[in-house]
């Protein structure tokens, strides 16, 4: 009996000790209700996933931006407006995307962390604008008319600024400016963090890479290339993968566009020998399809931003996946 007795004390002896070298070796996580955990607030999908995969258990990412919203035309809620007080890091495209976060970013308090993306890359000039010939008759642009509407008269298309903001759409900008910048930010509020950051960092610009890799490798053997798209939201991609983003639907970022500028779009597409029309879902594709309609192809969904709940859209990674895709849909023979 003692012999058993002894065993069963020293059994419960190793099993503490074992447990107590295991917490030591052990990855320590904040929970909810932990002062070290920051809250990032962003204001479109991809850098909130972008910011949860290098912030990982340590960030509470608040994203501003719902599904299916335009961060063109979006308004901010008087209660994000106020949630700002909380954040610690605040994370907006800028160049004329997101224009409404400069104001939100002077919401915060003055120990706040900002960070517009754009400043750390090499901006495309904005291609929203295009000086075509008009080669279509009154009589042609009468039905147009009649299908979408008056619309507005060309104005400036430079409402994004002078330079294109979509920078997210080229994954090699993302590895090596935003995700870093990203880190950096998260670092400079908790620098003791700075190692799991960096590590994290690390394994998401690997995944990058791969997902370059994929991309080039499906889209490298298109014979088509050029193609219209809804807005002027692809030249990085393009750049990237060598395509063409003929024209835009669209006239500037929530106009509705004009007769004489679908007339343009659709001889432009005639020019260049576009395969393809695509439109997106943040947007009526209503003038997509009166394209199509006249140049005599589809309309397909391209999608810059996603969603948490949109299937097969639900991370950067998934959604640039997505629209490889449906670009290789597009353009095969």
């Amino acid at each position: 009996m003692k012999w058993q007795a002894t065993n069963g004390v020293l059994l419960v002896l190793l099993a503490v000790l074992a447990l107590s070298l295991w917490g030591c070796g052990a990855k320590s996580v904040p929970s909810a209700e932990d002062p070290g955990l920051i809250t990032v607030v962003t204001t479109i999908q991809p850098m909130a996933d972008i910011t949860s995969n290098i912030g990982g258990d340590w960030v509470r990412v608040v994203n501003l931006l719902p599904a299916g919203g335009s961060p063109h035309t979006y308004e901010p809620t008087p209660r994000q407006m106020a949630a700002m007080a909380d954040a610690s890091v605040f994370i907006w495209v800028g160049a004329g995307l997101d224009d409404w976060a400069e104001t939100l970013a002077g919401a915060g308090s003055s120990r706040l962390v900002k960070v517009r993306v754009t400043d750390s890359v090499e901006l495309l000039p904005f291609q929203g604008e295009h000086n075509h010939d008009l080669m279509y008759g009154d009589d042609q642009l009468g039905h147009i008319h009649d299908e979408v509407g008056h619309g507005q008269d060309h104005q400036d298309a430079h409402a994004h600024g002078l330079y294109d903001p979509h920078v997210w759409l080229d994954p090699l900008l993302v590895r090596d400016h935003i995700a870093p910048a990203i880190a950096q930010a998260l670092t400079d509020v908790l620098p003791d963090r700075e190692a799991e950051f960096a590590g994290n960092l690390a394994a998401y610009r690997e995944q990058l890479d791969d997902l370059h890799l994929s991309i080039a490798q499906d889209l490298n053997g298109l014979s088509n290339k050029s193609f219209i798209a809804f807005h002027s939201a692809w030249p990085y991609f393009c750049a990237r993968y060598g395509l063409v983003q003929a024209a835009s639907v669209e006239e500037s970022p929530g106009k509705e566009p004009s007769a004489k500028w679908i007339a343009e779009v659709v001889e432009t597409a005639k020019r260049n020998n576009a395969k393809a029309i695509f439109a997106e879902p943040q947007f009526s594709n209503k003038a997509a399809e009166v394209i199509a309609r006249e140049y005599g192809t589809d309309v397909l969904i391209l999608d810059p931003l996603g969603g948490p709940n949109v299937e097969g859209r639900d991370s950067y990674l998934n959604l640039m996946r997505y629209n490889t895709r449906i670009f290789q849909q597009g353009l095969c023979d």
